[in-house]
């Protein structure tokens, strides 16, 4: 495989710091071509300005309303993610059965602002 760098077009890396963590780049261009082919879209398209940083912008700054409106047409979504956690009580003699906890709603509420097929992008 090509040095990750080479994956990464002039036109992002020039505007972007990127880092690249366990091959995600080299399976992301390889395995989800599309998906990748959209965020290198959104990246090269995406500007800030000062006006953007300096203005407040209560629940949701203009900031991810610009990516929002780079990704949303194209079938990025934001998701909510919830879920329950199973405890399995195990005896250690295992004549006995394992008695079983659900603790609903373990997880809930954190959202994920973009989100297609199997790949996120949480912006901070």
């Amino acid at each position: 495989m090509e040095d990750w760098k080479d994956l990464i077009p002039g036109t992002v890396s020039r505007k972007y710091e990127v880092h690249n963590f366990n091959h995600a780049l080299e399976i992301l261009s390889q395995a989800y071509k599309q998906e990748f082919d959209e965020i290198i879209d959104a990246l090269e398209k995406f500007s800030l300005s000062k006006v953007d940083i300096m203005s407040g912008g209560g629940n949701e700054s203009a900031i991810p309303k610009k990516l929002s409106a780079l990704l949303h047409p194209k079938n990025w979504s934001e998701v909510k993610i919830t879920g329950d956690l199973v405890v399995h009580l195990c005896s250690r003699n295992k004549s006995e059965p394992a008695a079983q906890k659900v603790i609903e709603n373990f997880i809930d509420g954190h959202t994920i602002d973009y989100v297609k097929e199997k790949i996120a992008i949480d912006m901070e």
